[in-house]
């Protein structure tokens, strides 16, 4: 299982806009350094839809910079297990992070671009 970290400012950013949402999902892009394995920010895209069983990002509004590493969207419903569309989207990023109901520190789980669990360490 891979390891990353993330800095816990961020992952309780996370779960504050993951709550303010409900019961809308949310999404936005995770930053950081992909060689350290490090989330150190996240990106909020603006025309972002957030709607109680999907999000969708205007990917025309995404900055372009490396800095971006991957992806972080809430389940309302409580389950972080990935969609199908869930995993069609992460593709094409390092990391991913699902956030569920009722969005504690713990009420997440983190993908790789395949899909497979990471273990992910707050720091």
């Amino acid at each position: 299982m891979e390891n990353w970290k993330i800095k816990k400012n961020v992952l309780l950013s996370i779960m504050e806009l993951s709550k303010s949402s409900f019961p809308n999902e949310f999404s936005g892009m995770l930053v950081g350094d992909k060689d350290k394995k490090l989330i150190d920010d996240i990106y909020i895209i603006p025309a972002t839809q957030n709607h109680r069983n999907s999000s969708s990002i205007r990917l025309d509004l995404v900055p372009m910079s490396f800095s971006i590493i991957g992806t972080v969207h809430s389940h309302p419903s409580g389950s972080a297990h990935p969609s199908r569309a869930d995993l069609n989207f992460f593709q094409s990023k390092s990391v991913n992070i699902i956030t569920n109901y009722p969005f504690g520190l713990k009420d997440f789980k983190v993908y790789d671009n395949s899909g497979n669990d990471i273990f992910l360490e707050i720091i």
